[in-house]
């Protein structure tokens, strides 16, 4: 929890954050009112270097916005905006097949642009 006191100190942010009540993102997702805090450890920088990209690139209203990166004592870390809304996990039962289908189109969309992203970026 201190890489997230450093994290909010540099950005002059007011926010208290949490831990994500996510199982699997607890230990490295950090949400507070307006923000989310993403953090990887060294094993991680492929991950890193591609969600970086991933914000830098793609500006829709259903992604994050990116606010600040970097590197604090050989922790990579994520600031961005927080988006209010439910999981897409806690809802899916209760959306009728058309809402579902626009949703799958939606996320092979993004899926498509990350996956022009990177290769553009191969050659």
């Amino acid at each position: 929890m201190e890489i997230i006191l450093k994290i909010v100190a540099i950005n002059s942010i007011k926010e208290n954050f949490k831990p994500s009540k996510s199982g699997f993102n607890g230990n490295r997702v950090f949400l507070s009112d307006n923000y989310v805090i993403k953090i990887f450890d060294n094993k991680d920088i492929v991950k890193y270097n591609n969600e970086l990209l991933i914000y830098q690139n793609i500006h829709k209203n259903y992604i994050a916005k990116l606010i600040n990166n970097g590197n604090i004592e050989g922790v990579n870390y994520l600031l961005l905006s927080r988006i209010k809304a439910n999981t897409l996990y806690s809802i899916w039962d209760n959306l009728n097949e058309k809402v579902r289908n626009d949703i799958m189109k939606q996320i092979l969309y993004i899926k498509m642009v990350i996956l022009i992203i990177f290769c553009s970026m191969e050659k």
